[in-house]
């Protein structure tokens, strides 16, 4: 008789507890990858779940999942990664691993009008294509002259701007939109505010 002596190997299995990542467009996913038996390598394939996220890797191998994903919509993207735990050739059960990508909002800045006369009301129009996004400014004078302005939200700026000076001021808007967490570029704008002629006469009488 001859004695056989036969190995049995485990199954590793993924103990990860967090399955889902959230980011803005341009930030990268984070997912350190976890087994119950040490040694155990991963090796995933990816997809864009929906939307139309870029960026991801696939296939990948390594013990963390760390893409830089961009959302090219104005909408919520998905990117899905089915992972798989090896260890001495016996393969575990898969695990999806998911990233939600929100896209940084869009902004675009309509002036009627970017030099006024002191009294005057700007007309500003501030647009963005990102539906639930939030657009904020911040109003700075150029100095102590100038009234009127405000720090705000909404779609339109519309202040009247008032300068007591004798020559022009600015006021310089600082916009942004921000959505789901997600911020846009800065856009600024800056209005110039002219004084208005006095008219005087000495002596007022004669």
């Amino acid at each position: 008789r001859t004695q056989i002596t036969a190995s049995v190997n485990p199954i590793p299995s993924i103990i990860n507890t967090l399955f889902r990542d959230t980011i803005c467009s341009g930030f990268p996913n984070n997912f350190p990858l976890q087994a119950d038996l040490a040694g155990t390598s991963f090796s995933w394939t990816a997809t864009c779940t929906s939307g139309n996220v870029t960026g991801f890797t696939s296939p990948g191998a390594g013990n963390v999942i760390s893409d830089n994903l961009i959302n090219n919509l104005f909408t919520a993207g998905e990117v899905t990664y089915t992972v798989i735990p090896v260890l001495n050739g016996c393969q575990g059960a898969s695990k999806n691993f998911k990233t939600d990508v929100y896209p940084k909002p869009n902004l675009i800045v309509q002036s009627l009008k970017d030099s006024l006369c002191s009294g005057e009301t700007t007309q500003v129009t501030l647009i963005t294509e990102v539906t639930s996004a939030v657009i904020s400014w911040t109003a700075t004078p150029g100095s102590g002259n100038v009234t009127g302005y405000s720090n705000g939200t909404g779609t339109l700026i519309q202040q009247t701007l008032t300068n007591s000076g004798i020559s022009p001021e600015t006021v310089t808007y600082t916009i942004i939109a921000t959505a789901n967490g997600c911020i846009s570029q800065t856009h600024s704008l800056v209005i110039y505010v002219n004084p208005v002629a006095v008219i005087t006469t000495i002596p007022l009488n004669q």
